[in-house]
């Protein structure tokens, strides 16, 4: 099948499949590949759902030598504008990439519910085991970290190795990336399967897919129903390098993505580009999704995704999706701080009033609302009570 072909098929599918993609008014065709028009409106279409996720993630500690095989990176004294040095030896690299100083694994168990329309979004994730060899440290201890946010605030609970958990009731401004590492990342469903690991915590608005314009995109059909969209984006203060994105989109999977690559590159005359010096067969980052249909939209079920930097340590993390509710009403009463049936012992803190006033706070189970004089400058949550 030709392009032109792969085109037209693109445009029946998205006309036929029974309430799958909405159509454009007469006269108004998008300008965007259909491809990227069907994941954009699948995105937008997820308003409320409950999903359990389980499974694991790997962590890869790299030996001290490489490390050390890492690209340099320095700016000119005259433009201001990045330099990239690649000077390390493919051999070596591979080499000491093979022989890990440490591995990681973690089980992984996430439960989340939402509902856009509300403004109501809760993520929890539990992060606990490991099978290395050596000595856990006190990191490896099972690990709590939920993020809810509500109209009335943003919660964040954290506990590790123990049954009491803490509370932080903030701003309801308060974005996942403001809430820290050490809730990364919380998943945006709508987002989820749509790019590699270090993409897991962004919005979905934020995402390339959603972020470029139709002249960044090209695509091309690989035959099977799968559609190939490449895309390049210039590095902001290096101009002439840039990172390409590979999505391999599946039709019969409502055109979202089952295989996502990304690599730096270093740009050449116009949009022509060749492979950054180093290992060739190597990505940065590499993931593959599956997908299912619930009403008028594609899930997803599995995800494995690798994140492989030569120079930093390497996540992999395989989950499953267990999709209890899709596009459902749910119960605002869930997203409530009081029906969570926190253990005995848990503290809540309550910092909306701000740094120059007092902060309430609550002993699940021991005592009734008390008041804490107000903080000391600079003196956080993590300081305060953990």
């Amino acid at each position: 099948m030709g392009f032109c072909e792969a085109r037209i098929g693109s445009a029946m599918l998205l006309a036929v499949t029974a309430g799958a993609f909405a159509r454009p008014a007469m006269g108004k065709q998008p300008a965007l590949p259909l491809e990227i028009v069907a994941i954009r409106e699948n995105a937008e279409r997820l308003r409320s759902g409950e999903y359990r996720a389980t499974g694991t993630l790997t962590m890869t500690s790299l030996t001290k030598d490489a490390r050390a095989l890492r690209a340099e990176k320095t700016r000119d004294p005259v433009t201001g504008k990045l330099r990239f040095q690649f000077d390390f030896n493919k051999q070596e690299l591979r080499k000491a990439q093979q022989e890990p100083s440490r591995i990681v694994r973690y089980d992984e168990q996430i439960e989340s519910f939402f509902d856009y329309g509300r403004d109501l979004f809760f993520f929890r994730r539990l992060r606990g085991g490991t099978s290395d060899q050596a000595r856990a440290r006190p990191s490896d201890r099972a690990r709590h970290a939920w993020y809810v946010r509500t109209p009335k605030g943003t919660y964040l609970v954290r506990g590790r190795g123990t049954e009491r958990l803490e509370v932080a009731i903030n701003s309801p401004r308060l974005s996942p990336k403001e809430a820290g590492p050490y809730f990364a990342p919380i998943f945006d469903p709508r987002a989820v399967g749509l790019a590699g690991y270090s993409s897991l915590g962004r919005e979905y608005r934020t995402q390339a897919l959603f972020r470029l314009k139709e002249d960044d995109f090209r695509v091309r059909d690989e035959g099977n129903g799968i559609r190939r969209i490449e895309a390049v984006e210039p590095v902001a203060d290096a101009p002439e390098w840039g990172v390409l994105q590979i999505w391999w989109c599946d039709e019969r999977q409502g055109f979202q993505p089952i295989r996502y690559v990304k690599k730096e590159i270093q740009l050449g005359a116009g949009r022509n580009s060749r492979p950054l010096s180093g290992p060739d067969e190597q990505w940065i980052e590499e993931a593959e999704f599956s997908w299912e249909s619930r009403g008028t939209v594609w899930v997803v079920k599995t995800i494995d995704a690798r994140l492989n930097r030569p120079d930093e340590n390497h996540p992999h993390l395989q989950l499953a999706f267990d999709w209890k509710s899709v596009n459902e009403p749910i119960d605002p009463a869930r997203f409530e701080w009081r029906n969570w049936k926190l253990p005995k012992g848990s503290g809540v803190v309550d910092f909306r009033l701000g740094p120059d006033k007092p902060i309430k706070v609550y002993q699940e189970g021991l005592s009734d609302e008390a008041e804490l004089a107000p903080p000391e400058p600079g003196i956080g949550w993590e300081q305060k009570l953990l």
